[in-house]
């Protein structure tokens, strides 16, 4: 499976990239169409909560490298896991 992250295996009957980590299908992604969508959605904590904002891959490649980079500054050490909190509605 071409289109399978390092490491991902092809789930029985379940999704293509099997275990494969977020950041593993998210780098596979960034090598084939940087420029495609991968986040659309509205911000309800935004000055328009109207507003959709579309992310790139690339575009959420750069923010999620950000945020990586301020939990290891913290002292979080690569590969912990985290919680993330998204509004209803993001796709």
């Amino acid at each position: 499976a071409g289109d399978l992250p390092a490491g991902g295996r092809q789930a029985g009957g379940g999704s293509p990239a099997g275990d494969a980590t977020v950041p593993a299908i998210v780098a596979a992604r960034l090598r084939t169409a940087p420029d495609a969508l991968a986040v659309s959605g509205r911000r309800p904590d935004s000055e328009s909560p109207d507003r959709i904002t579309d992310w790139t891959t690339a575009e959420l490649w750069s923010a999620a490298s950000g945020v990586a980079a301020a939990l290891r500054d913290l002292g979080l050490p690569p590969g912990s896991r985290v919680a993330t909190w998204c509004h209803p509605g993001v796709a």
